[in-house]
């Protein structure tokens, strides 16, 4: 168990405070829905006792002279049943509150987590481990009482560690290459910073089969399609814009840690229809190329170091707080115009097999100012879910429509503000 009074925010989670705003609240969702209803007594049981293997999640964020910083509180967390959007805002500058929820609706568990936090992956062992005693409490007659869930039996100090700071190194990186303004999808949105949100469940065994006859991963074939169905919401004055799609990537995956907090970087990938081709194959091909020249380690460790230079800068260090907010807003300003929409993979998610037959799917949600794209997968059903502020579903309806014309069914589950559904 780890104990902590205060605790520096890691690098990542540092920007999250400065670029928090009412349409963008920063906050992400992962659900997990089981086949029966949830029993909100018992999940209270699970949420308490797997605190006391995350304490830090029982913190609140202050304001320091140069940074923010986590602190610990003796405020309980409550579960309750959905009563508020997805993504709803956690982090209030005015009132010192938990940045996470745990909240139910039918068959529904829905872990909310504030960036600053975790990364979705760190949040996932979180997730995890409420749905470890919540299903051992429930099942307890039927479960046999020795299962165990999967950790890395890390030591706790190791859990809450920055690994930015462990793995960085001041050499001298090269120029990063100037982005360009993207195509973006729209300007209508919902009212009151609201959400729509769709899910697509497909089966797993069809995506991976169709992946490896385009001989293509997984990612690479939906960001794919997922640009081809921007074009088709695109004029022919649009196309002089790349489609930009920004890809979180796992650090863990190259480079040694335990850390269950922020871990993660952004690379992007993009298209234009006018220079470089219209057709679904020779987007791919762009695609695949991206993948294979930017997730080597060389490039994830030249991009982790960039990450942390922010932090380490000298001038950067003696700055009061909010000349470094404001600093971190323009830079973020400036990027909005630069993504089409952002891409999440988190890939599969695993649990012990007694506990699986309970369980049906994982999704995984996400409040962004463009369109969210999250993706993962448990047993045999893959879950893509967009979230969009924009009334328009055009993005999303070709989306699912190419994956049918490539022979995958898809089961679609719609939530859109004001029963403003269009037919996808």
């Amino acid at each position: 168990m780890n104990s902590f009074e205060w605790l520096r925010l890691d690098t990542a989670a540092k920007l999250y405070p400065a670029t928090t705003t009412k349409q963008e609240s920063m906050v992400f969702r992962l659900v997990c829905e089981l086949n029966e209803t949830v029993d909100c007594g018992i999940l209270q049981n699970a949420l308490d006792t797997s605190l006391q293997s995350f304490p830090f999640y029982r913190s609140v964020l202050r304001h320091g002279i140069f940074w923010f910083y986590l602190e610990k509180t003796d405020i309980k967390p409550q579960v309750s049943k959905e009563s508020t959007s997805p993504c709803s805002a956690l982090y209030n500058e005015n009132r010192a509150g938990l940045l996470f929820s745990l909240t139910y609706y039918r068959k529904r568990i829905n872990l909310e987590i504030y960036h600053a936090l975790a990364d979705a992956n760190g949040a996932a062992n979180f997730f995890k481990a409420i749905l470890f005693h919540y299903l051992g409490e429930k099942y307890k007659d039927v479960i046999h009482s020795n299962i165990q869930l999967n950790t890395d039996d890390a030591a706790a100090d190791q859990e809450i560690v920055n690994a930015f700071d462990t793995y960085y190194s001041n050499e001298k990186l090269p120029k990063r290459k100037k982005q360009t303004r993207a195509f973006c999808m729209g300007t209508e949105r919902f009212a009151e910073s609201r959400f729509g949100i769709i899910e697509g469940h497909v089966t797993t065994p069809s995506l991976l089969k169709k992946a490896h006859e385009l001989n293509a991963s997984l990612s690479e074939m939906l960001v794919s399609l997922l640009i081809c169905a921007f074009k088709d919401s695109m004029n022919r004055m649009d196309e002089k814009y790349p489609v930009t799609i920004t890809i979180p990537i796992d650090y863990r995956k190259y480079f040694s840690t335990s850390t269950k907090r922020n871990f993660i970087g952004l690379f992007d990938t993009s298209h234009n229809f006018s220079k470089q081709g219209s057709t679904f194959d020779e987007v791919l091909e762009n695609v695949k190329h991206t993948f294979k020249t930017q997730l080597t380690p060389k490039k994830m460790s030249e991009q982790m170091n960039w990450y942390a230079s922010f932090e380490h800068t000298g001038v950067v260090k003696v700055l009061p707080l909010p000349l470094k907010t404001l600093a971190i807003k323009n830079v973020a300003l400036s990027q909005t115009r630069n993504v089409s929409a952002t891409f999440s993979n988190i890939g599969t998610i695993n649990m012990p097999p007694e506990l699986s037959e309970y369980i049906r799917l994982f999704s995984i949600f996400c409040s962004v100012k463009q369109l969210y794209v999250g993706v993962c997968s448990f047993l045999d059903i893959t879950t893509i879910s967009f979230t969009s502020p924009f009334v328009s579903v055009a993005v999303q309806r070709s989306f699912f429509r190419s994956l049918s014309k490539l022979g995958i069914d898809v089961e679609i589950v719609a939530d859109l503000p004001d029963n403003e559904k269009e037919n996808l």
